[in-house]
């Protein structure tokens, strides 16, 4: 008996992490600020290969803020959204359609981000 409760705790444990990232985090003005500012960044491009290294920053920003703070959900998002910023920051010479590309896509997945996060519960 001990060990079917045992093992009924185990699988209740589990299931809480799954069931707790069906649930979407609260609004938080300060992840999206820095959303939005990356994204203004990608918008103010203009396809550019100049890089900053504040736009980095930003990116790697959102991914370790939300690792302590928020969902898988987000956690893989903001995930993604760094890794397209940061292949682009390691980029060496790169050609002007690449650039145009990448920064397009980093516009597209903050544009989906902010639409998502905005959406959220304000309190």
């Amino acid at each position: 008996m001990k060990n079917i409760m045992i093992f009924g705790m185990a699988l209740f444990l589990v299931g809480c992490e799954s069931v707790a990232n069906l649930v979407p985090d609260r609004f938080d003005n300060v992840e999206y600020a820095m959303l939005v500012d990356l994204n203004v960044d990608a918008m103010m491009s203009n396809g550019s290969c100049e890089f900053s290294e504040t736009t980095y920053r930003k990116s790697l920003f959102l991914k370790r803020y939300s690792q302590g703070t928020m969902n898988k959900t987000s956690q893989n998002l903001y995930r993604e959204v760094h890794s397209l910023v940061e292949e682009f920051y390691q980029r060496e010479n790169p050609s002007p359609i690449y650039c145009k590309m990448k920064w397009e896509n980093i516009l597209v997945v903050t544009d989906k981000a902010i639409e998502l996060t905005g959406s959220r519960i304000k309190k």
